[in-house]
């Protein structure tokens, strides 16, 4: 029987590292500070993850809203 199987590990949310696709850009990267790694919210202290949480809600509340006031306008 078909199905969709669930990866056990899906839980852990850890960080994906992002390689670089070539020496100049990993060259970059390196000189200006970029991670390798993605964010994780979780991992973050609350202060910082409920501004990440209010920035993001903010930012798409503002979209909608400049969304409508366009259509309805």
């Amino acid at each position: 029987m078909g199905g969709i199987k669930m990866n056990k590990d899906a839980d852990k949310n850890e960080p994906t590292v992002v390689e670089p696709f070539n020496a100049a850009t990993e060259h970059l990267q390196q000189i200006i500070g970029v991670p390798n790694k993605s964010v994780d919210l979780k991992s973050m202290p609350k202060p910082i993850r409920w501004f990440g949480y209010f920035f993001v809600g903010f930012i798409i509340c503002a979209l909608l809203t400049l969304v409508l006031i366009q259509l309805f306008y």
